[in-house]
């Protein structure tokens, strides 16, 4: 059964339709402008307008057009390809690529505090660059010699010592946004971390083991 995705980003529309992956399927550029990224048996059957879009150079360039462990084809979220896409002439697409992380990883919130950890493999990592912005609080978990910690209980308080958040994180790297203040950040094992967290920019908490 053959399936149709509308996608508007930009400005540009364009229409497709895609078959389930073939895991023995190679994965493609489809498209007219190369801006999608289609198993190869669907390529012939895309169908796009034809403008232009500085974001598409940036896939040209950077992107790579692989299979997911969903089984879909989908651009990587590559290094390379976040840095062009966050420029301002691509602000559009830096959105969309934003709304691709939000569905790799899951967003919590806890009490009205909104957070969300990983950082597990490059993917996960390029994932949270790409949310960053939302967030005014990073807190990195490593051991001794800079390798990350996989995950650790994190307990964050007010200046008042009450808590405001306590969660296991699901990677080295966990993003909190919280109310302009002080705060601690504690883990068992590691040093607690004092930081001083305001609306604007993004205040980073370093707990060591």
């Amino acid at each position: 059964m053959r399936l149709f995705r509308f996608i508007a980003s930009l400005g540009v529309a364009f229409f497709f339709s895609f078959s389930p992956n073939d895991a023995n399927a190679a994965c493609v550029r489809g498209g007219c402008s190369g801006q999608l990224c289609v198993n190869e048996k669907d390529a012939s059957n895309a169908i796009t307008t034809c403008e232009w879009s500085p974001a598409y150079d940036c896939y040209a360039r950077f992107g790579r057009c692989e299979q997911s462990p969903n089984g879909q084809c989908e651009w990587q979220l590559t290094k390379e390809l976040r840095r062009c896409l966050q420029t301002p002439h691509a602000d559009g697409q830096a959105d969309e690529l934003r709304e691709s992380a939000d569905a790799l990883l899951d967003v919590r919130e806890i009490n009205g505090v909104r957070y969300v950890s990983g950082g597990v493999g490059d993917e996960e990592q390029a994932a949270l660059k790409a949310m960053e912005n939302d967030y005014n609080l990073k807190v990195l978990m490593t051991a001794d010699k800079g390798a990350f910690v996989s995950s650790a209980m994190i307990h964050i308080v007010n200046a008042t010592g009450e808590t405001v958040l306590e969660t296991e994180s699901e990677g080295p790297i966990m993003l909190v946004r919280l109310l302009p203040g002080l705060y601690g950040v504690n883990a068992k094992g590691a040093a607690p971390q004092q930081v001083r967290v305001g609306s604007n920019g993004r205040a980073v908490a370093y707990l060591r083991w």
